[in-house]
């Protein structure tokens, strides 16, 4: 069969085909079959693929299926579009507050604020210490160059003139990158509530955001230097307290940390999520002194004035109730003002009644007095022996600058006698002599709480004897300016010293107290009957020929003690020419109730430097009106109906006179010889001229002379003491309406700066 195909196929090559068959049949297959299989194939393969009459039915089917599946795409997309839309609408009403911070578009903070500091008033609740709203103009560089370039002008205008932003910087920040630029820039601290309104007035009208105001509290001290030293100061906006009060009670003083949170827009503008804090709730405690600011200022003014008038180098005023141990006023010059906070030097900041300690003097004879009485060793009348005012101890000359050769143990302290107060406090173990001196708060802190409280120097025993006898009469040992004013209160107080007592309470913005404070025993340091002792001979350097004649105060018994001790330099051991002049003392001395120290440092020797003589008046006014502070007034003196107008010399001749009389003049005793113990002043009456008069100046002069003068121009005199005149009230060429009544105080040494009776000094040498 197969070789019939062949023969078939041979056959037909022989038969001739038509021209236009050929093709076709090369097509189906013919002679050149062979040579075209390859192609013929990949042709037939793809007509098979895709055939022609299918191609046209596929093109048919294909647009239609094309058509419905279009349309399910069409209404996919429809039903996705409203999804996305409504789920759109969802996320920004919905919780957009939550994606637009997960975006970035609002920031939130958590901001820490305290609440302001604590005041500090005093005893009537009279502010030395407060904290004011002020606020902070900042501006926000990146806000203002992303966002208000364009408002350029504008804000130079409102910053013109205000803390340290000048144009040429915001001129750089305009066209600086953004990632150069500060967050935040402070243009002003401490702008006042008035200033601020505006400024936001300014910045609303201007529509401007970049610049905003911040509230925060600026420390501010309304007395300025008034009691600087025992308010101190804070860091810069009332922060940590750095000296006085403020330091010692910067715990209580300290407003309460407050949380605030925050958020910002993309535009930095912020908006509170939560309610704003009260800061005033978060107020610091209030710390509430014993001073009395009216009598503080009082004090020093005064204290102000005698630096000035002995051109002296600084000065110190402690005023206090012996009963309880009540400071009410506490000066020292030159002032500090807290205001001014760090750019006073640091060391000018420790008190130097608390802080500086200086050998007592003859101030501390009274101590010695005190502890010899409490051991009977003397008694008021004792007659001690001075040794004509020179005595060699250890090798040592021992000087009194009067030569007695006795004095009585009351007379001795008037007269402030060195031998006297060594001779019985050698007579005193040394042991025990410390142990009183420890009794009466020497060696130790008072306790205040002020930062940089001395405890002084106090050696220990044993003793040399020169170093028992200096430290009997008031050397070789040191003391701040209050520890001798408490050991004095000791005194005051019948024998009991009292701890400071400088802050009554601490209280909380409801006026609740949170801590509170009281008087304090410290020690009884000699029994009631020994104070008594002491307190009369205290009286009597007061009175008469006393060194402290001029701290007579009229109407009121004063005791009291001078003091005028030379300074000693440690670099050199050897004791300088500058002295310290002080004044210790109390009244009414009958019944204290108050107690007064003066130190004045390094006054001018040329001009006046015995303490009698530079303190004692300082004291007189400064208690004087201490006791019109605590209202206590002298009782009125009795009259006598039978010597109206009639002078109390012997023979009566001088009230009246225009000149002495035709006799011998008579001696200050004389004219004062009607003044007996415990009857007051003499008082010597005069007519009184009409018109207006100038106050006559009296002093220096003889008592009998200076009472002829002032009633010859119509003026009553009153006298105190005797001698000379060291005072008088009112002062030289003050003008009045009509004469009034002159008080004269009289000091008994003729020969003695001013009138004044000069103390006595140690001198100290081979």
């Amino acid at each position: 069969m197969a070789s019939g195909q062949s023969a078939r196929r041979g056959g037909d090559r022989g038969r001739p085909t038509p021209a236009g068959a050929t093709a076709a049949q090369g097509g189906a297959g013919g002679p050149d079959r062979g040579r075209c299989s390859a192609g013929a194939r990949t042709g037939a393969r793809a007509r098979t693929r895709v055939p022609r009459a299918r191609r046209a039915h596929g093109g048919a089917m294909r647009r239609g299926i094309s058509t419905g599946r279009m349309q399910t795409v069409v209404l996919f997309m429809l039903a996705g579009f409203i999804v996305v839309a409504f789920r759109a609408q969802y996320l920004s009403v919905t919780v957009a507050d939550e994606h637009l911070a997960r975006g970035a578009w609002r920031t939130v903070s958590v901001v820490d604020v305290e609440g302001p500091r604590g005041g500090i008033v005093d005893r009537d609740g009279r502010p030395l210490a407060e904290s004011v709203l002020a606020y902070s103009l900042i501006l926000d560089p990146r806000h203002f160059f992303l966002h208000e370039r364009d408002r350029l002008p504008a804000l130079e205008r409102i910053v013109a003139g205000r803390g340290r932003l000048d144009p040429d910087r915001l001129a750089a920040w305009a066209t600086a990158e953004v990632a150069s630029l500060p967050r935040s820039f402070i243009v002003e601290r401490q702008v006042p509530p008035i200033e601020a309104e505006q400024l936001m007035a300014d910045l609303r009208a201007e529509r401007v955001s970049a610049l905003y105001l911040m509230p925060e509290y600026r420390r501010v001290y309304p007395q300025r230097t008034l009691a600087g030293h025992t308010v101190g100061f804070t860091q810069h906006l009332g922060g940590q307290g750095l000296a006085g009060m403020e330091r010692t009670f910067d715990a209580d003083l300290q407003g309460r940390r407050l949380s605030w949170t925050v958020e910002r827009d993309i535009s930095r503008r912020p908006f509170l999520r939560d309610e704003a804090p009260d800061l005033a709730s978060a107020a610091g405690h209030t710390v509430v002194l014993t001073l009395d600011i009216p009598l503080q200022r009082h004090v020093e003014r005064e204290l102000a004035r005698t630096v000035a008038e002995y051109e002296a180098e600084s000065g110190v005023v402690i005023v206090s109730r012996p009963g309880t141990g009540e400071i009410l006023a506490m000066a020292s010059w030159p002032p500090v003002d807290p205001n001014r906070g760090q750019r006073e030097p640091q060391d000018a900041w420790l008190h130097p009644a608390v802080a500086r300690v200086y050998e007592p003097g003859s101030t501390a004879k009274s101590f010695t007095f005190a502890m010899a009485f409490e051991r009977s060793i003397i008694d008021h009348d004792t007659e001690i022996d001075t040794a004509n005012g020179r005595l060699r101890v250890g090798g040592h000359w021992v000087r009194d600058i009067r030569r007695e050769p006795s004095l009585p143990a009351w007379r001795a302290m008037a007269l402030s006698s060195n031998i006297a107060s060594l001779r019985i406090g050698m007579e005193i173990p040394a042991a025990d002599f410390r142990a009183g001196l420890v009794d009466f708060g020497f060696g130790a802190r008072p306790g205040t709480g002020l930062p940089g409280e001395s405890a002084g120097l106090l050696r220990r025993t044993p003793w040399r004897d020169i170093e028992h006898a200096n430290i009997a009469f008031g050397h070789g040992y040191a003391a701040s300016p209050l520890q001798l004013h408490m050991a004095t209160a000791a005194i005051a107080n019948g024998g009991v010293r009292m701890r400071p007592w400088l802050v009554r309470s601490v209280v909380d913005t409801a006026g609740e107290p949170v801590h509170e404070f009281g008087p304090e025993t410290a020690v009884r340091v000699v029994s009631r009957e020994a104070a008594e002792q002491t307190t009369r001979t205290l009286i009597a350097a007061t009175r008469g020929d006393g060194t402290g004649v001029r701290a007579a105060i009229p109407g009121f018994a004063v005791a009291g003690k001078t003091g005028t001790g030379e300074l000693f330099n440690p670099e050199t051991g050897q004791y300088e020419e500058d002295v310290l002049a002080s004044f210790a003392g109390f009244a009414p001395a009958e019944s204290p109730e108050v107690v007064v120290t003066v130190q004045i440092l390094r006054p001018n020797r040329d001009i006046g430097y015995f303490g009698g003589v530079v303190a004692a008046p300082l004291f007189s006014r400064v208690t004087a009106e201490a006791l019109r502070t605590l209202g206590v007034f002298p009782d009125p003196p009795a009259a006598d109906p039978s010597a109206a107008g009639r002078p109390p010399s012997r023979d009566g001749a001088i009230a009246g006179t225009a000149e002495p009389p035709d006799q011998p003049a008579p001696s200050d005793a004389d004219v004062l010889d009607q003044l007996a113990e415990g009857q007051g002043p003499v008082v010597f009456d005069a007519p009184r001229p009409r018109g207006s008069m100038r106050v006559p100046d009296l002093l220096g002069l003889p008592a009998w002379q200076a009472v002829a003068r002032a009633t010859d121009e119509g003026w009553d005199v009153e006298l105190e003491g005797a001698g000379r005149v060291a005072s008088q009230q009112p002062p030289p060429g003050e003008r009045t309406p009509e004469p009034g009544t002159l008080v004269l105080l009289l000091t008994g040494d003729h020969d003695s700066p001013q009138g004044a009776a000069p103390e006595s000094r140690a001198e100290v040498g081979p």
